[in-house]
């Protein structure tokens, strides 16, 4: 049986130390960059809805449940 090798992972400082096209070493770090970024906006992403949902217990908490009609509430009008 042959044996796989394991991939490893590339930083930007090691595709320049490879012996590659230009082209090619331009791509590979375009790539390193879009993946990167690409992680950073996911996180982000999740971060922010997980913020949104505890926003949302904390308005039910202090307020009550949204279009829940709440007993003894008496409404004002704002006329004299």
């Amino acid at each position: 049986m042959a044996t796989i090798t394991r991939p490893r992972i590339v930083i930007e400082v090691e595709v320049e130390d490879l012996d590659l096209l230009e082209g090619v070493s331009i791509a590979l770090s375009d790539l390193a960059v879009a993946a990167r970024q690409g992680l950073v906006a996911l996180a982000i992403g999740v971060g922010l809805a997980v913020v949104d949902k505890i926003f949302e217990e904390e308005v039910s908490w202090l307020v009550g449940v949204r279009g829940q009609q709440v007993a003894g509430r008496v409404g004002l009008s704002p006329r004299p």
